[in-house]
């Protein structure tokens, strides 16, 4: 777990440089245009009340309530932390990486497919808050979610994550919200924030000695390696072999 979060921290400062070094910038120009150019007649509406109901502040008071839910039913005050300081973690470094990454300067032909919200809010957009959050919130919740399940449970976990982050994405590109290198940094972004979580959550049990049984219930640490007293006749076999060296060597 810990290379797989290094790993998507390298990626997402590559894909940061290449936001503002203009690398991505033709890509994202034919995105847009794509998005703009297949815009539904009564759909916006509806997309942009999603779009603001996926924000950042909603996001932010499910986390809370799902780790509030997860503390009740573990008994532990650690997934309410975990879930909140994942989803929190991602939306600090998204705000530092909107401050620092700065967009290249789009060239004349990408600003013929440019739609009008992206030239006025898409300098310094990278990466999306609406991807990054709900793909923390979501990631983390299935990390508690399929502990101690078998792998078909976790990968249908994961599907439902993906599917969900997809969609997320594809209504924060229809509405023009973000480029599409964006909603990249913004889903890699949130993995990276749900890797650190679940190295946090593993770290955690592991030195409190809290965890997940067969089936996802919580070990006591009086329940983990608890062994009854030894019956008498257990006592006898252990002080036989010295009883018979004291009678043979008197």
């Amino acid at each position: 777990m810990p290379l797989v979060a290094v790993c998507l921290i390298a990626v997402l400062a590559w894909l940061a440089a290449a936001v503002h070094l203009g690398w991505a910038a033709s890509l994202d120009a034919a995105v847009a245009g794509w998005f703009d150019s297949h815009h539904v007649k009564g759909w916006d509406g509806a997309s942009h009340a999603v779009f603001h109901l996926l924000g950042p502040r909603s996001v932010l008071i499910v986390a809370i309530l799902c780790g509030a839910l997860l503390s009740w039913k573990l008994r532990s005050a650690f997934p309410a932390a975990i879930v909140a300081g994942t989803v929190g973690i991602a939306a600090v470094v998204e705000n530092c990486l909107k401050a620092i990454v700065v967009k290249a300067p789009w060239t004349a032909a990408e600003l013929l497919t440019i739609p009008e919200p992206l030239l006025r809010d898409g300098v310094s957009s990278f990466p999306s808050g609406h991807v990054a959050g709900n793909a923390a919130l979501l990631g983390i919740v299935a990390v508690y979610f399929g502990a101690g399940r078998n792998g078909a449970a976790r990968i249908a976990l994961a599907t439902v994550v993906t599917v969900t982050v997809l969609m997320v994405s594809v209504i924060v590109l229809y509405v023009s919200a973000h480029c599409f290198s964006d909603v990249i940094g913004g889903a890699i972004l949130g993995a990276a924030s749900v890797a650190a979580g679940a190295l946090a959550r593993d770290e955690l049990h592991r030195h409190f000695s809290t965890g997940y049984g067969r089936k996802g219930s919580v070990v006591r640490p009086n329940q983990r390696n608890h062994r009854s007293p030894p019956s008498r006749q257990e006592c006898d076999q252990h002080m036989r072999p010295s009883v018979e060296i004291l009678t043979r060597y008197p």
